[in-house]
């Protein structure tokens, strides 16, 4: 029995795992970046700027480094800052959840 549910949580585990790379991957593969949606397809800004931008988002990370910075931030709970509404996620979803329950 002991043997059965190890097996069962090492198969969680990987599953998970899985999830989170093809999550990750969705989301990146969408065309565009949120540098894109935030200054919009008109925008007249410099090299710089958008050098910048793609920094402090992390954009300018190679993938995998992305990915681990990501699921590190996931784990602990930290969902970041919704750009839009400009507040945590976290708290955007806790504020949302009654209704959804």
């Amino acid at each position: 029995m002991q043997r059965y549910i190890i097996n069962r949580l090492l198969a969680m585990i990987v599953t998970l795992v899985g999830v989170t790379i093809i999550v990750f991957l969705l989301v990146r593969l969408i065309p565009g970046t949120i540098i894109d949606i935030m200054l919009g397809t008109e925008a007249l800004t410099s090299y710089e700027t958008i050098e910048s931008l793609r920094a402090y988002f992390g954009l300018d990370q190679p993938i995998h480094i992305q990915y681990f910075n990501w699921i590190r931030r996931v784990v602990v709970g930290d969902f970041g800052t919704s750009w839009r509404a400009g507040m945590p996620v976290l708290e955007f979803i806790f504020s949302r959840l009654p209704v959804s329950l």
